[in-house]
């Protein structure tokens, strides 16, 4: 008998414990609010010529998503990305030298549309689709210059060996750009209590087009890591 009541409370508990998980069901709304970091560089080098390039950025996604069936959602977003490109170009001719710099920077404000499908495949772990219908507008501003000179030692590259340099002054330029565009974003999502999960953005499938103009089209499939997004899921 008393095997039979320790039983008893056992089951009980446990069906206490998975309720007091989120689940996601009709009517279901998730607020959710996701970053992704980049930060890297490249040297690209061919005999005479060297380009070093240096990129970083962030950006961060709020989303609102209404569940009309247990699996389908709607939703609207908005997305907020900063990124910074340096580029330094040099060419090495037996004593001459030439070194140009070009820094980019974006701001890019993207209003979102939603359509998805969520699905559980265990207790508190979903996967899904996301179908994005987005607006964006790119914020760019761009400073160039460059400069001259010989160098004492032969296709030597310092400082202390650029003999007269000649600096050219800076240029600056800023544009501003629509776009708009579809993409396809897998993703999966983990609740570890009633109320709150996390999520991870897998990437995905893009198609843009720059300025309403048919023809200047972008379509880029990347499912890298560098481009997956970390999110937390708040469930109402």
């Amino acid at each position: 008998m008393n095997m039979s009541k320790q039983f008893l409370i056992g089951i009980i508990s446990c069906l206490f414990i998975n309720q007091a998980f989120g689940q996601i069901k009709k009517q279901s709304i998730i607020l959710s609010e996701s970053f992704n970091g980049t930060k890297y560089s490249s040297v690209n080098s061919l005999q005479t010529i060297r380009e070093t390039t240096y990129n970083s950025g962030f950006s961060i996604d709020s989303k609102i998503d209404y569940y009309f069936t247990d699996n389908l959602f709607v939703g609207v977003g908005y997305d907020f990305t900063k990124e910074t490109k340096f580029v330094t170009n040099e060419l090495m001719l037996n004593n001459y030298y030439q070194e140009t710099y070009r820094t980019t920077h974006n701001l890019i404000h993207s209003p979102v549309i939603r359509f998805g499908w969520t699905k559980p495949i265990v207790d508190r772990f979903y996967v899904g689709i996301a179908f994005n219908a987005v607006y964006s507008r790119l914020i760019q501003s761009t400073n160039y210059y460059s400069c001259e000179g010989e160098l004492s030692v032969p296709y030597i590259m310092s400082p202390v060996n650029i003999v007269s340099p000649v600096i050219y002054p800076s240029t600056n330029s800023k544009s501003n750009n629509d776009l708009i565009g579809l993409s396809i974003n897998p993703e999966i999502k983990y609740f570890f209590y009633k109320n709150f999960g996390i999520s991870v953005g897998l990437g995905g499938f893009d198609f843009v087009i720059y300025d309403f103009q048919l023809r200047n089209n972008m379509w880029l499939l990347n499912l890298n890591p560098t481009n997956w997004k970390l999110g937390i899921e708040i469930l109402f």
